[in-house]
């Protein structure tokens, strides 16, 4: 089996247990499926992101494939993530008290700065 084919295997066994992640799930069709590439890049990015463990896409290890006790949920937050969720919901509180011009420069702002990560995303891969 080649890399790629085992990639893919290995993502299906994953949502199959934990689901796709809501933001993602057309693009984890699409590699699941084969219509988009599935590199490197894209594998490490995901066992990072998706807290899969290193290599695990690339892993012929069928109990740590299959037992989801070897992997965290996606559902599980990370320190990381629980500090990035105090960083909203403190945004949400100033946007709630903000007048209507100064909520809709931060609008501006916030869309500026998604593009631009949207486009560094893209970039890596």
């Amino acid at each position: 089996m080649d890399k790629v084919q085992l990639r893919r295997d290995n993502l299906r066994k994953w949502v199959a247990t934990h689901g796709a992640p809501s933001g993602e799930k057309s693009y984890f069709s699409q590699l699941i499926n084969g219509s988009a590439s599935f590199g490197e890049k894209s594998a490490r990015r995901l066992e990072r992101e998706y807290k899969m463990g290193d290599m695990y896409l690339d892993s012929h290890d069928k109990k740590k494939i299959d037992d989801p006790s070897q992997t965290l949920s996606v559902k599980q937050k990370s320190d990381k993530e629980n500090d990035e969720l105090d960083d909203l919901i403190e945004l949400a509180v100033l946007y709630r008290k903000a007048g209507n011009a100064a909520r809709v420069r931060l609008m501006k702002y916030a869309r500026a700065l998604e593009g631009s990560a949207k486009r560094k995303s893209d970039d890596a891969e």
